[in-house]
């Protein structure tokens, strides 16, 4: 979760499926799906199929995404510190 940004999902091929809250919300090529901050959310592909997807994020989220690539160790604590080092809430996988 984002506490200071939204992020998108654009789908230009295949399905996405983006948990927003509660829900889930299945995006085909062609639809789009906004997160606003705040919000838990994740998201994968539902099929064996690639996808190909335009994801529309603000610098922090971009920051906080190379900071996890570059992480020699993922545990629990390791990724909630490096979440909350960019205005974000790691979860967990649901």
């Amino acid at each position: 979760m984002h506490h200071e940004d939204d992020e998108a999902w654009y789908v230009l091929e295949g399905a996405l499926i983006v948990r927003v809250g509660e829900d889930d919300v299945e995006v085909p090529a062609g639809g789009a799906v906004l997160v606003p901050r705040g919000t838990r959310h994740t998201y994968w592909n539902p099929h064996p199929t690639p996808t190909r997807y335009v994801l529309v994020m603000t610098p922090r989220i971009k920051a906080l995404i190379g900071a996890l690539h570059a992480l020699s160790e993922r545990d629990q604590t390791t990724l909630e510190r490096k979440f909350r080092a960019h205005a974000s809430e790691y979860l967990g996988w649901p």
